[in-house]
This record gives structure tokens, C-alpha cells and sequence, in this order.
């Protein structure tokens, strides 16, 4: 702090705003209960946020992220929505965004430094529920056959078709409600472990349910 009778030279600093431009580059990631949403920015400003809130369909929509000090607005395409509010950023580990217009809604992403989207493509097996060992593949087409015990439907399935995405660490995947059709969508956090036993990689999914509980399951 100045003096309280002078200031010298070196006390009259000039405020020199941080560029966080190439900070936010990458890939952001969300999921909780409610919502989940994985955000990718790149370098001209521009995003694209895929995600799935509680009960919905998954959706993908693109805008422009600009920040001035710690002041950032969210411009939507198509529909000229945005969204302002304050960051509060850590490079390399997280970024909030607190909106003004709601109510100071608090959402908080982790970054994401790699994107898993061709590692899951394969055979997995899980022998984690009731027993019952389960099989999923996943296809490069974002089409998924699953076969066993389903603890999200509470019923066997076999041979059931799908569709999936995977951004950055979070997969999107979807129920089957008829052939070709899907209604509701659930999310996960990967996690991805190289020869995480002699016998191959290990994929954890972990889940974040609507009650707030979590659960985990592990695919060889």
C-alpha cells in the first residue's frame, strides 16, 4: 500500500488486464446429477458445449467466449442468447463461470488433457454387477452393443444397440426406446488406465446420479 502522507513513483502502477485467450484453450469438462456438459475452446474464441441435462436428449450448440478481466460473456449462435457473468479461472485445472442473470449458478469445469474418444473404441468386459459379467463394444460409427445385466434399465439386455459420444473425458451415451430410437441419455466420467492389468487397459466409468450419489464401475 502507498503511504499515507506521499507515493512514490513505484505506487502509481497502471492496471495491466491478463489475456486469458490461450488459457481457455482445450477442452473443459462438467457432470453432476443435473447436468453434464463438456466445452471446447478454441483459440479464436469460439466453443462448442455438448451435454445432457437430467432427463434430456444430448445437445450440441456453439457461441464465442470473451473475457475482460475477470468478466465473461457467453455469445450463443442461432438464437444471439448471452450469457454474462465472472471467471474464475485456474490454468490447467478448473474454470468457473458464475452467471449473473441466474441466480449466481456456480458451474465449475475440469480441464481435460486428454481426449478419449478413439481409446474406448473396442470389446470391454465387466464382471462388477450381480455376477453377471457384462460386454459392450463400441464402434467408431458412435454405435454401442451391450449385453448382460443393465443397472440403469434394471433388466438383461442382449445384443441392445445404441448410440454414444465421447468428448474430451465425459461419454454420452443413450437408452434404446424402440429400434433406432433413443429418449433419455446418461453420463460419465473416463477414466482411462493403460495395461491397468496384465490382461489389458482398464475404462472406469464414474457415474454421478440424479440423488447425489456416485458410483463407479471398471472395464477390462
Amino acid at each position: 500500500m502507498c503511504g499515507m502522507n506521499s507515493c512514490s513513483e513505484d505506487c502509481d502502477h497502471v492496471f495491466i488486464e491478463h489475456d486469458y485467450s490461450q488459457d481457455l484453450v482445450g477442452t473443459w469438462t462438467f457432470l453432476n446429477g443435473d447436468l453434464a456438459e463438456a466445452m471446447v475452446i478454441k483459440a479464436d474464441g469460439s466453443f462448442t458445449t455438448t451435454g445432457v441435462a437430467r432427463g434430456g436428449s444430448l445437445y450440441e450448440e456453439k457461441g464465442t467466449i470473451k473475457v475482460e478481466n475477470n468478466k465473461v460473456t457467453l455469445a450463443f449462435d442461432g438464437d444471439k442468447e448471452t450469457f454474462e457473468g465472472r471467471l474464475e479461472f485456474v490454468a490447467g485445472k478448473s474454470l468457473s463461470l458464475v452467471m449473473f442473470d441466474d441466480n449466481d449458478v456456480r458451474l465449475t469445469y475440469d480441464y481435460c488433457e486428454n481426449d478419449l474418444s478413439d481409446e474406448i473404441v473396442g470389446m470391454w468386459v465387466c464382471n462388477d454387477a450381480k455376477d453377471n459379467m457384462r460386454i459392450q463394444s463400441f464402434e467408431e460409427n458412435g454405435n454401442t452393443v451391450f449385453s448382460g445385466w443393465s443397472e440403469h434399465l434394471g433388466e438383461f439386455s442382449v445384443l441392445d444397440n445404441a448410440n454414444y459420444k465421447v468428448v474430451g473425458d465425459l461419454i454420452f451415451q443413450g437408452f434404446p426406446n424402440g429400434e433406432n430410437s433413443f429418449s433419455k441419455y446418461i453420463a460419465a466420467k473416463l477414466i482411462y488406465t493403460p495395461n491397468g492389468t496384465a490382461h489389458g487397459d482398464i475404462m472406469t466409468f464414474k457415474h454421478f446420479l440424479f440423488d447425489g450419489a456416485e458410483s463407479a464401475e471398471s472395464w477390462l
